[in-house]
Order: C-alpha cells, then structure tokens, then sequence
C-alpha cells in the first residue's frame, strides 16, 4: 500500500472510530470496539440469565422436535403394522 493511501485509511480509521465513539457515548447505538483486532461489535453481551434463558428456550425447542419425530415414528410404525 503506498504511503499516502496508507494515510488516508488511518485518517478514515480515526474519524470513523471518532464518530462511532460518539453514537456511543450518546446512547444512540452500544458498540465495543477492540482496537488490536480492529473489530467493532454491536451486541451487547449477554447476562448469565439471559445466557439461562435461552439455553431453556432452545431445550424446549429441541424437546419438542423430538417428540414431534417420536409421534411420527410411532404413526409410521402403525401404518405399517396394519399393512402387514
């Protein structure tokens, strides 16, 4: 990258990261940003309960395609029960 191009992303980096750092700051957006990696991200963690409840949430979730799959096997089982 020539010296001048490199220039202009570095100002570009900083005046980008001067106005996200505003929006945050003025409640607007949340945003972390990790200046080594040059990531920003936009999510807020997660609080161990919310963490729980989604775990409990996608359990259920998984609980009820399994008996979903259960009572289609079953179904299944009794068609060919009677076929044969």
């Amino acid at each position: 990258m020539a010296p001048q191009s490199r220039r202009a992303a570095v100002c570009q980096h900083r005046t980008t990261e001067k106005h996200l750092s505003k929006l945050v700051v003025d409640g607007s957006i949340y945003a972390r940003i990790n200046r080594l990696n040059g990531i920003v991200v936009f999510r807020k963690a997660l609080t161990p309960s919310d963490v729980m409840n989604q775990w409990s949430s996608d359990l259920q979730s998984l609980f009820n395609i399994v008996e979903n799959t259960c009572h289609l096997i079953q179904r299944e089982n009794m068609v060919h029960k009677i076929e044969g």
